[in-house]
C-alpha cells in the first residue's frame, strides 16, 4: 500500500495533537515530578517551536497557500483550544 503525503501529514497531526493532549492533562502533576523530567520537557518545547517556525515557514512559502491565506483574512479568526479544554472546564 503506498501513503501518500496528505495520509502521513493527516496521521501525524492525529498522533501530535493526542500526545500533546496527554502532557497537557498532566501539568497539574508537575509538581510532582523530577526537576530533570521538566527541564527535559522545556528543551522538548525549546525544539519543537524551532521545527514549528521552519514548518510555518516552508508552508508559507508555497505560492497556493499564501493567496488563499491572503484570501481568509477578511474571515473571522477563531481561536482554537485543544480539544478536551471545554470538557475540563464545564465539569
Amino acid at each position: 500500500m503506498i501513503r501518500l503525503p496528505k495520509t502521513k501529514i493527516h496521521n501525524s497531526i492525529d498522533k501530535i495533537d493526542e500526545y500533546l493532549d496527554v502532557i497537557y492533562q498532566l501539568k497539574n502533576a508537575f509538581v510532582e515530578v523530577d526537576k530533570d523530567v521538566l527541564i527535559n520537557l522545556l528543551d522538548s518545547i525549546d525544539f519543537w517551536k524551532s521545527c514549528i517556525l521552519e514548518l510555518e515557514f516552508e508552508i508559507n512559502s508555497v505560492n497556493t497557500i499564501e493567496h488563499e491565506l491572503e484570501n481568509n483574512n477578511n474571515t473571522e479568526e477563531e481561536l482554537i483550544i485543544y480539544k478536551n479544554y471545554y470538557a475540563r472546564t464545564n465539569e
